[in-house]
């Protein structure tokens, strides 16, 4: 059992952390780091959760804990996955907020790697509660539709692979509820390809480590964004990037801004959605004049 756990400074500014639906789910999620191996898994099991985490909480239920799990999962913070027929969890870039652990005890928890051939994730409280998918996909013929769902899963994972081979590669448990939310929005069957393709020669895009494929299957907005050129490298004269997708002279980090508050600028330079509004809020309450930067490149 580790002595202590690193708690990131921009926590409290984290947009996944302030979407959790609420407080409980918020608070275990801070717990959970402190109950996990050095290689961040642990037991997939509302009791063993429950009585590692919040021990002397009678009020806590089993079925609460579970709700949170699904929520984590949902939003591609961890993974969910079988070994053998027993479950374990794993928190999603975990080395690089918890750093170096390798002094700790080896992890008495098998990793993903050994999981079995045919892990399917747990339905998320949101599968639970809504019908988030398109008529196409609720037929009574239910394996023809599993067939179905899961080759387009298979296939939206290999068309990122294809299209963004640095960038990091989920596996299909860290999607699924995503995707299957995603066929809900009218035209996302047929165009997120299209949207992917689009995004593929944004330098934006590509050296940002916001964009991953949890983030674009995230939202309508994320993925429509793409879609529709919201970060296509820009030509010089009006637009903010050259030819060949860099920053034009002037366009730098300003001096003394921390990498944080810089990734939040450059997203508000390009997107106009509420994550661009929350990044701007963020800003503006440090100090920073947004829109002094934004006018000495546009």
């Amino acid at each position: 059992m580790p002595q202590y756990r690193k708690l990131y400074l921009k926590t409290t500014e984290s947009l996944d952390i302030n979407e959790m639906p609420d407080d409980f789910t918020r608070l275990l999620w801070l717990l959970l780091p402190l109950i996990c191996c050095r290689e961040g898994r642990g037991m997939d099991s509302p009791a063993w959760i429950k009585a590692k985490a919040m021990p002397l909480r009678e009020d806590v239920k089993q079925d609460r804990v579970e709700a949170a799990m699904c929520w984590y999962a949902d939003a591609g913070m961890i993974v969910r996955y079988s070994v053998e027929g027993r479950r374990y969890f794993e928190i999603v870039n975990w080395a690089r907020y918890q750093g170096d652990t390798g002094r700790e005890a080896e992890s008495n928890y098998p990793g993903q790697d050994q999981a079995d051939s045919e892990d399917y994730s747990r339905l998320t409280h949101d599968l639970l509660t809504t019908n988030s998918c398109s008529d196409s996909y609720t037929d009574t013929n239910t394996n023809t539709n599993t067939d179905a769902y899961t080759e387009i899963v298979t296939l939206i994972l290999e068309t990122w692979q294809q299209l963004f081979p640095t960038k990091p590669q989920p596996r299909a448990a860290t999607i699924k509820a995503k995707v299957k939310t995603r066929l809900a929005d009218p035209g996302f069957k047929d165009d997120w390809q299209k949207a992917l393709r689009r995004v593929q020669p944004s330098k934006f895009c590509n050296d940002g480590g916001w964009f991953t494929l949890p983030w674009f299957l995230k939202s309508e907005e994320h993925w429509t964004n793409c879609l529709n050129g919201n970060y296509d490298n820009r030509n010089n004269g009006n637009g903010r990037n050259n030819g060949n997708g860099s920053k034009p002279a002037g366009a730098g980090k300003p001096p003394g801004m921390d990498e944080g508050d810089w990734v939040d600028l450059q997203y508000i330079e390009y997107n106009h959605d509420q994550e661009a509004r929350d990044c701007r809020a963020r800003l503006e309450a440090k100090g920073v004049k947004v829109d002094d930067y934004l006018s000495t490149i546009s």
